[in-house]
């Protein structure tokens, strides 16, 4: 049955993520970023939100609540740990050779 729910016409991914990406501060005043992901059902846009607090506590906290299907793709959001964004997602990758 989700299938149906997330199925139908979907913006561009590059216009989805940009429209999101100015639309976060609406959601968080935590440091976040939105890119496209894959999983075992599909690509999805997800909002990644740096917290203290996991997304599944009652601790996490949004201004608001993200919609589950965003310009036509799925929404999923995702806690990360304080910094993770540079860290990780950001980060240059270096060789040490």
């Amino acid at each position: 049955m989700s299938s149906l729910f997330f199925g139908g016409e979907k913006a561009p991914k590059e216009e989805a993520e940009k429209a999101l990406m100015e639309e976060m501060v609406e959601y968080t005043d935590n440091r976040f970023w939105v890119r496209f992901e894959s999983d075992d059902t599909s690509t999805h846009l997800t909002a990644i939100i740096e917290s203290e607090h996991n997304a599944t506590t009652s601790q996490f906290k949004l201004k608001k609540e993200l919609p589950p299907k965003y310009m036509g793709w799925r929404l999923v959001v995702k806690s990360v740990p304080p910094n993770y964004i540079d860290a990780i997602l950001l980060a240059v990758e270096k060789n040490y050779d």
